[in-house]
């Protein structure tokens, strides 16, 4: 291990590094990112003493060097144990690829020139050089030059190669060359420190992703945690710039689904409608589900059968693991039942919990299908209308106490909350489950919103809580909304006391529920296990997209309250300061703004001057509905 203590480093008045910390595991591939001008080629410049740092030291084995004190010898030391990579490759040019590498093999290792020959064709060979092993500097491409410069590094066997952006001045075309070289030298564990601004081979090549800005290490975590989870504010903000970059997405594209059978654009299939009319409703998104979901497609409708299918071992084992992984909930793969869809499995737990008659109580604003499955399980509805505080929503546990009833015997919570985006805090859930242990309920929680949750909010599956007081609680989740495939994922229902789940299992058998159809399993397992990398690229753009609508509504109409919401892709709009009757609302978002939005009394009762927008579109498209708005606001003079 080379381990580096407190490097400093100023040039005039103006420190480039501060107290830089940083252990390098022997045969490992550490990638500095960060923006431009924040000392990461410096930080290498200074370890091949290419430049004089002001303090610190550096650790190799058992010896440490000051870098303020060095001598000739402990310059020559660190040079031997770090070998250089330059953006420009720095060859000799009046020397060809051959001689360039054993350069240092002569002067570094003091080898005979027949014993250099060797190695550096055997390097050369390495980076697949040998055909050009005679030619001169100015005869190579760009990206020639640079596997040489890489060959001549490997050359002094040193502990750890630095490479300082070794494809910025490359060709877009000769880049990959490169890249694929420092690919084949990280399998065979080369210990290197890369300054790339290549991020999306940052993530597949790097062991530790090392962030810097303004001469600090703000973040230090392995890709699959910086890129999927950042923990600081300004990591998230770099991501979110590079998103392109690191994921490869398109999510600008506008996709035609107006001729599609979608049921979101289904008002908008006929040719007499007004084709500037853009739905904004039904909580699914106007993006391309992921390549790797989409190559399953493929592969099943290859196969050519789809016949009555049942589901194996590893689609429970898959979702029991993504459950634990991403949300810290540990649940055996027998306690999870498979539902056709999210409402099934709702549905079927009501039927068992509660007899016909008794009430489930909703926590209101909340999906508005949670009303017709409870009246269609002959069961009643109980609204608790949530209380709104600086502009988040949250319960009121006296209001739910004054409701509260004898026939009270389920609590259907929605988590995270949908409409509002609330993201229910432990806190809130522990009031939640101690008020179902209080009145004799049980909780079911529909948590298919759960993996988009933004703003460091922190999503807890509810029944952990409701575990810990002695409530029994279920769960429903799904990839449906998360990988943008609602009719293709099924759902799960995850109850882990073993009387309920074969109570619930009766039921679904005595209904004949359908199997599970031909492309479930693949389906999941596909999100859960290869489209994680695409799930966080949609986040980030999506919540770029939250930011964007809420921004634009504070500045231009004041007077419409968007909701604070930290989680989903749908916002809750109070438009009661607009003074409109409900018909003259309609109108206004319908027939003026031509957008069909999901209409606020959908969601409980007394919230007919709400909307809720899905902003799951392409930017483009949300920034000129936005504008759209505005356009009308002042032809209406509402501002």
């Amino acid at each position: 291990m080379i381990e580096i203590k407190n490097l400093w480093k100023t040039f005039g008045d103006k420190s480039v590094l501060k107290g830089i910390d940083l252990k390098i595991e022997k045969g490992k591939v550490f990638a500095i990112i960060g923006p431009s001008g924040t000392g990461k080629s410096t930080l290498l410049r200074c370890l091949n003493v290419l430049e004089r740092a002001d303090k610190g030291s550096i650790v190799l084995g058992d010896k440490e060097i000051d870098f303020t004190k060095m001598s000739k010898s402990d310059i020559q030391t660190l040079r031997m144990h770090m070998a250089m990579v330059f953006q420009n490759s720095n060859l000799y040019r009046n020397k060809t690829a051959v001689e360039n590498v054993i350069e240092p093999l002569i002067t570094v290792r003091k080898m005979n020139k027949g014993e250099a020959l060797q190695i550096a064709d055997e390097l050369l060979a390495k980076v697949g050089m040998s055909h050009k092993k005679n030619a001169y500097p100015e005869t190579l491409s760009g990206g020639e030059k640079q596997r040489v410069g890489i060959a001549r590094a490997m050359a002094v066997n040193a502990d750890v190669i630095l490479l300082d952006e070794p494809t910025s001045a490359l060709d877009p075309e000769l880049v990959n060359e490169v890249l694929d070289v420092i690919k084949d030298l990280a399998k065979q564990h080369t210990t290197m420190l890369i300054v790339t601004h290549e991020m999306r081979f940052a993530r597949e090549v790097a062991d530790e992703i090392v962030f810097m800005e303004n001469g600090n290490i703000v973040e230090q975590a392995t890709p699959d945690i910086f890129f999927t989870n950042p923990q600081t504010e300004r990591a998230k903000s770099f991501i979110q710039a590079k998103v392109d970059d690191i994921y490869d997405t398109d999510f600008d594209k506008i996709i035609e689904r107006r001729y599609m059978n979608s049921y979101k654009w289904k008002d908008l299939k006929t040719l007499d409608i007004d084709k500037d009319i853009y739905p904004m409703w039904v909580a699914d998104m106007e993006f391309k589900s992921s390549p790797a979901i989409q190559r399953q497609m493929q592969e099943r409708v290859e196969a050519g059968i789809f016949g009555y299918e049942t589901l194996t071992p590893k689609y429970f084992k898959v979702i029991s693991e993504w459950l634990e992984n991403r949300h810290s909930y540990k649940v055996d793969a027998s306690e999870i039942l498979f539902c056709a869809d999210t409402m099934i499995g709702i549905s079927t737990y009501i039927q068992a919990a509660s007899e016909v008659s008794d009430e489930v109580m909703l926590l209101t604003p909340v999906y508005g299908n949670f009303f017709s499955t409870i009246t269609g399980c002959g069961r009643n509805v109980l609204e608790c209308p949530l209380i709104e505080k600086e502009g988040r929503f949250t319960i009121s546990l006296e209001l739910m106490e004054e409701k509260v009833s004898e026939k009270t015997k389920i609590l259907l919570l929605c988590n995270p909350q949908n409409p509002t985006g609330t993201v229910w805090t432990k806190d809130e859930l522990k009031d939640i489950s101690l008020f179902c242990k209080k009145h004799g309920m049980t909780l079911i929680s529909d948590e298919v919103h759960y993996e988009f949750i933004f703003n460091q909010a922190q999503h807890t599956v509810a029944a952990s809580i409701a575990e810990e007081v002695g409530v029994m609680a279920a769960t429903v989740i799904s990839p449906g909304k998360s990988f943008n495939v609602p009719m293709l994922s099924g759902a799960s229902l995850i109850i882990k006391d073993q009387k309920m789940r074969d109570k619930i299992s009766a039921i679904m058998e005595n209904l004949k529920y359908p199997f599970a159809h031909a492309f479930v399993e693949g389906v999941t397992i596909a999100a859960y296990t290869k489209s994680v990398e695409w799930l966080e690229a949609v986040k980030y753009y999506i919540q770029e997209n939250k930011r964007i609508f809420k921004e634009y509504f504070e500045t231009h109409f004041p007077q419409l309250k968007v909701v604070n919401s930290d989680s989903t892709y749908v916002m809750w709009v109070d438009c009661s300061g607009l003074n409109m009757s409900d018909a003259e609302l309609e109108k206004f978002w319908r027939d003026d703004c031509k957008l069909i939005l999901s209409h606020g009394s959908e969601f409980g009762t007394g919230y007919s001057q709400y909307r809720r927008f899905n902003v799951a579109c392409s930017k483009l498209k949300l920034e000129e509905i936005l504008e759209r708005i505005l356009k009308q606001m002042q032809k209406n003079k509402l501002i």
